[in-house]
């Protein structure tokens, strides 16, 4: 079925309005460790299910799993857990050596966080990674760091190229415009540029990508 048309018309800011992180996730915490305060989105934290762990990609932020975590949790409310966090240098985590994004880093990072919110787990973990989060979670999987596994999902990554591409994020980066006029101009770059495809997604996760400067 083919998907209905994109409105891109920056000035309905009704279809191109920032959606609220709070419509996705039942929580909002910073977790200082180390050099790094992350922020991390979750629900479902004192539920005793499975637990999702959601990483993104290189430009994006947790809040880019919002739609995917919300469908999870709402199907299992009472078991599952979701939790999403901000890899260092993206969304709303902050710290120094922000720019030391190397693999072993992110596996470090990703596992730190885990075990200050869940300390001693013996629950079932789902680890997924979209791109540049997929090296990170696979590595996690592979390092056998976090015990209790369960599953491995891994979303536009071939993982020895994602390992490979790991140099360049930055240039990648980069090469993304480096301001925009309006929060919804920039939902609407993201969109047109096709670098998000779905505008829901677009609304909840492209302000959390930008900084307002005066």
């Amino acid at each position: 079925m083919p998907l209905p048309p994109l409105a891109h018309n920056v000035s309905d800011p009704s279809k191109l309005s920032p959606l609220d992180w709070s419509n996705y996730f039942e929580n909002k915490q910073q977790l200082a460790i180390g050099d790094t305060t992350f922020n991390v989105y979750s629900s479902g934290l004192t539920n005793t299910g499975a637990i999702f762990v959601f990483h993104h990609g290189a430009g994006h932020s947790g809040l880019t799993f919002g739609l995917a975590a919300k469908y999870i949790f709402d199907h299992c409310p009472e078991l599952c857990t979701v939790v999403a966090p901000d890899c260092r240098n993206h969304g709303d985590t902050t710290g120094e050596n922000q720019e030391n994004l190397n693999l072993d880093q992110m596996v470090d990072d990703l596992v730190n966080v885990f075990e200050r919110m869940f300390p001693d787990n013996t629950r079932d973990i789902v680890l997924v990674g979209h791109s540049m989060g997929g090296a990170v979670v696979a590595h996690v999987a592979k390092s056998k760091r976090l015990p209790h596994i369960l599953g491995l999902a891994l979303v536009d990554i071939v993982e020895g190229s994602a390992m490979d591409s790991l140099p360049s994020i930055p240039m990648f980066i980069s090469q993304r415009p480096q301001s925009f006029k309006t929060v919804e101009s920039a939902i609407a770059w993201h969109i047109d540029s096709e670098a998000i495809h779905n505008p829901e997604s677009a609304r909840l996760s492209v302000p959390s990508l930008i900084r307002r400067f005066d």
